[in-house]
């Protein structure tokens, strides 16, 4: 039987400290306006960059792994 990963990465977290990752995943969003989801917000460094460069979208921000603090 496989062991579950309990690291970060082994459930499948990666986060986007970099600004410029940030900034490029920003620039990939094409909508200005309603409603969007971050189905795996972290701490809320890109939903933050996001809403600063999209404030007309309504972000719904979703993490499961409650050890993680919101910035």
């Amino acid at each position: 039987m496989a062991r579950k990963s309990t690291s970060k990465q082994g459930m499948g977290q990666f986060f986007t400290v970099d600004p410029r990752v940030q900034q490029l995943m920003v620039s990939l969003v094409q909508h200005t306006s309603g409603r969007a989801v971050e189905p795996s917000a972290g701490a809320g460094h890109l939903a933050r960059t996001l809403l600063e460069n999209r404030p007309g979208l309504d972000l719904c921000c979703v993490e499961l792994d409650s050890s993680l603090p919101w910035d």
